[in-house]
């Protein structure tokens, strides 16, 4: 059962109940109120008719009266003084009957106190679905006599009938109408569960940016804030998690791409020293450029893991480099890819020596050649410049649509995603080249149009200290 169903019940079922207990208790207070107030007016009205009795039954004409003579006198002022609904009984027996019944028990004379005309004695009887009120009063100097007298007050208990009946309606309808309203505004007032409800199977599909709207500073809304908090940390977890996986997923995909270009030219020398046979010197060269390759590779690893933001390292040093080694070590790394296309490549170094991370910024520029390699056809020619606080790389390529120049550097995104996963890459190069500018306080900057070929240029800022030699 819901739980508004569950408050709306309970809650009106106490008012119900609290409502039938006050209204039957009314009730009987004002049916109470209404015999009493009867039985007092009867007990007012019957203390005058005694009285005014009394007076002719003390008279001296009554005492000189034989007893036939008494008695017709008596019945005569009886029915003057007191009229119908009233009995004069002697010696427990009936002598004049003015009511509208037959009085066939005095056993009531037995019951009754002393009389009070303030507060009379008195005992109703129910006779044919008629109320009977009796009430009897000793009549002064004479024995065994009283006045009794039978009302009939049926009209009182219809009365009080009438307004149980009443307020059994009135009772019902409040019934209805609170039932209706609790439900309603216990809805209303649980909203704010419902909204948390909502926010919950939302977040549990994913949409960890769902929040509970907070309008008010009851408990539901601090419970709502408490589940905002909550909401807010498991947002912030699950983006620091998936930030992990996206940078595992860089990293390797970096790897990879960088392991390609120095793989290739190692496997290169290891073929040649398989198959052909070398001099001394070439077989010792070719071995130390293997043993060199391996050992950048092995500090490229860890490099990549600091690059990627995977963990932060010392791994990543800038010192002061030569820009010219620098070129001579991208040349001879893109050698055999450049004769393999028969691509002519010119260097015109213009800088002398720069802070700089020699694996890193080496990565970065063979990445840049490489691209211009795998961009220009067989014949073409590849530029690589450094002067006026720039390194270029300039290819007479295909060039890159307009609107994809902004989007190249991406981690994943390719221009042409079939001719670049035939060619073998997996759309890192550029993101990786971008970072690394970026930890040499420079910008990589990218200008191309379909057919023109493309500068791949890495300006960096005036405030970083280049040395330049014209």
């Amino acid at each position: 059962m819901k739980l508004w169903k569950k408050i709306s019940i309970l809650t009106t079922g106490i008012l119900l109940l609290a409502l039938g207990i006050c209204g039957s208790f009314t009730i009987v207070r004002m049916g109470g109120y209404s015999i009493g107030q009867r039985v007092f007016n009867e007990g007012k009205q019957m203390e005058g008719v005694g009285y005014a009795f009394e007076q002719f039954c003390k008279s001296n004409e009554l005492l000189e009266m034989s007893g036939t003579v008494k008695a017709s006198f008596l019945d005569f002022q009886f029915r003057k003084c007191c009229g119908k609904d009233y009995a004069l009984i002697q010696n427990r027996e009936p002598v004049i009957n003015l009511t509208e019944f037959q009085v066939s028990d005095t056993g009531i004379l037995d019951k009754l106190s002393p009389w009070d005309s303030n507060h009379p004695d008195y005992e109703i009887q129910k006779l044919n679905h008629r109320y009977i009120l009796l009430m009897a009063r000793p009549v002064e100097g004479m024995e065994e006599t009283y006045i009794l007298t039978a009302k009939d007050i049926t009209q009182v208990f219809t009365g009080i009938e009438k307004q149980a009946v009443l307020f059994g309606g009135v009772y019902l309808l409040v019934s209805f109408l609170a039932a209706a309203g609790i439900g309603i505004l216990t809805r209303l007032a649980l909203r704010p569960l419902y909204n948390l409800e909502k926010a919950s199977l939302a977040i549990s599909r994913g949409q960890y940016q769902e929040r509970v709207p907070v309008t008010s500073r009851d408990e539901i809304q601090v419970v709502g804030e408490a589940f905002n908090q909550m909401a807010e940390q498991v947002e912030t977890q699950i983006t620091q998690l998936q930030e992990i996986t996206e940078k595992q997923k860089m990293l390797l995909g970096s790897l990879t791409h960088e392991l390609k270009t120095p793989m290739t030219s190692i496997m290169g020398y290891a073929d040649t020293l398989l198959h052909v046979k070398l001099q001394e010197a070439q077989r010792e060269k070719a071995l130390s450029y293997i043993y060199q390759e391996c050992c950048r590779l092995e500090r490229l690893s860890g490099k990549m893991m600091s690059l990627t933001g995977l963990y932060v390292n010392d791994t990543i040093h800038l010192t002061l480099g030569s820009v010219e080694e620098l070129f001579q070590r991208v040349a001879h790394v893109e050698k055999e890819h450049l004769r393999e296309k028969e691509i002519q490549f010119s260097m015109d170094c213009r800088m002398e020596k720069i802070p700089m991370d020699s694996d890193l910024m080496e990565s970065l520029l063979v990445n840049l050649v490489d691209n211009a390699i795998k961009a220009s056809r067989p014949g073409g020619s590849i530029w690589m410049e450094a002067k006026d606080h720039k390194i270029e790389v300039i290819d007479e390529g295909r060039g890159i649509p307009p609107d994809e120049v902004s989007k190249v550097t991406e981690a994943f995104y390719m221009v042409d995603k079939a001719r670049t996963k035939k060619e073998g890459g997996i759309g890192l190069g550029l993101a990786l080249c971008k970072e690394i500018a970026h930890i040499h306080k420079a910008s990589l900057e990218i200008e191309s149009s379909p057919g023109c070929g493309t500068v791949a240029r890495i300006l960096f800022t005036d405030a970083y200290n280049l040395f330049t030699t014209s």
